[in-house]
């Protein structure tokens, strides 16, 4: 049974990350919280692993943390996302290292964005979804332009996302992506 859950080219920095990122999704899912506790330990078990020999190696882990991180800053600070959400990526980036960060954080937006549609066409908020849409690009426009740092405006919330669920299935994708094509 332990060979159909873990596949046989999967390294123990692999297996790690999937399971804080899918614990991270059950807790962001049952509470909106991305607990510290997690997203540190995951960051020192990341940069531990790294140093193995099927590890990613530890400047690889270093700037996939810091590549999550200056990408990821920005939303944060325009409060398109959590800072849990921004710490759970950048501790994923400490295990996939670069380029590997990159496509995570590709896989983890092409999910969120079919989950939030989906829930906004569930919750019957498509036309607020896309008038908010509308407006954050206006925003971030402006924030580039002018050093524009907008609050939350006049944006009518179509409901909280929890964005764990998304980074799981982003970094399980690119997960099985690696294991593929080994």
């Amino acid at each position: 049974m332990n060979a159909m859950l873990i596949p046989p080219s999967a390294t123990p920095g692999e297996f790690v990350l999937a399971a804080i990122v899918v614990t991270a999704a059950v807790i962001d899912w049952r509470t909106s919280r991305i607990p510290n506790w997690l997203t540190a330990g995951g960051m020192l078990a990341g940069m531990l692993l790294s140093l193995l020999p099927q590890g990613v190696g530890f400047v690889h882990a270093v700037l996939g943390a810091g590549s999550a991180l200056a990408l990821l800053i920005p939303l944060w600070l325009l409060r398109t996302t959590g800072a849990g959400d921004v710490k759970l990526l950048v501790m994923v980036g400490a295990f996939v290292g670069v380029p590997g960060i990159f496509f995570v954080l590709l896989f983890t937006m092409l999910a969120g964005g079919i989950f939030a549609v989906a829930l906004a066409v569930v919750r019957g908020h498509v036309l607020q979804m896309a008038l908010n849409v509308r407006e954050l690009l206006q925003h971030t426009a402006l924030a580039a332009v002018h050093r524009y740092r907008p609050g939350n405006g006049g944006i009518a919330s179509v409901g909280q996302l929890p964005y764990g669920v998304c980074i799981c299935v982003g970094t399980s994708a690119w997960l099985a992506w690696q294991v593929l094509q080994r």
